[in-house]
């Protein structure tokens, strides 16, 4: 992978090695702190990420329907890359300024093949059986939100997994913040 820097922005390039690794480094490079004269804070003000898929192992490495899902997933995270959907606080009300973010992963979805997984993440702060209903109320809003934006209902699952798959330090608020989020799989492609 390739990183360019310019001031307090930063791209990530090349070809990931596995499908994902480029989102995971995205992550990883948002949650990075640095010491100042003030404490530590998040390095960076901006990451962005332009991969290319893996090279395929083969001519019989994949069937079609895998890497059109695949390519969806990949699509869907970098739409993603370097915004989230935001909420108010402890709630599953989506803040309006997520609209045009919501507006591009709805073109995106629609021209993925299958279903579409919307997985709602919390930080561990507060109760867990209130992180997990809020987890799942926040992926049906961006269900809902998705399907006012003309996706086929049928085609979108939410499922909210509450701050049980952590990709930041949750230590940190910065971490914290970075755990909050929504995520997209592809899981069939029909």
């Amino acid at each position: 992978m390739g990183l360019a820097v310019s001031g307090q922005n930063v791209t990530l390039s090349g070809e990931e090695p596995a499908a994902g690794a480029g989102e995971r480094a995205i992550a990883l490079a948002k949650a990075a702190t640095c010491a100042t004269w003030i404490g530590r804070h998040t390095c960076a003000v901006s990451v962005r990420g332009r991969f290319t898929a893996p090279a395929p192992l083969g001519a019989a490495a994949a069937a079609p329907t895998q890497t059109a899902t695949q390519a969806c997933e990949r699509s869907l995270a970098g739409t993603l890359a370097g915004e989230q959907i935001e909420f108010a606080s402890g709630s599953a009300a989506i803040d309006t300024r997520s609209g045009p973010l919501l507006d591009r992963l709805a073109k995106e979805a629609r021209t993925c093949p299958g279903t579409l997984r919307i997985e709602g993440h919390t930080d561990p702060v507060g109760r867990s059986a209130f992180n997990r209903s809020l987890s799942q109320a926040r992926a049906a809003a961006v269900r809902d939100a998705l399907i006012a934006r003309g996706v086929p209902a049928e085609r979108l699952r939410a499922q909210g997994f509450a701050a049980r798959r952590p990709i930041a330090d949750n230590l940190t608020e910065s971490g914290r913040a970075r755990n909050r989020r929504i995520e997209f799989h592809a899981v069939s492609a029909n």
